[in-house]
């Protein structure tokens, strides 16, 4: 999406195929941020992925 809504906030839902713990899913949380971070300098895009 080159133009979202609302600011340019995407949402995104996590959806696992069974229930995991708060640790694993703050790990895969932060896993996922640094992944986008690094897409988004690597691209040269002035954005910054977080979680809310």
């Amino acid at each position: 999406m080159l133009n979202p809504p609302d600011e340019g906030k995407l949402g995104i839902t996590f959806a696992y195929p069974e229930a995991i713990s708060v640790e694993q899913e703050e790990e895969i949380k932060d896993v996922f941020l640094k992944k986008l971070n690094v897409f988004f300098q690597m691209s040269n895009l002035e954005l910054i992925a977080e979680i809310k």
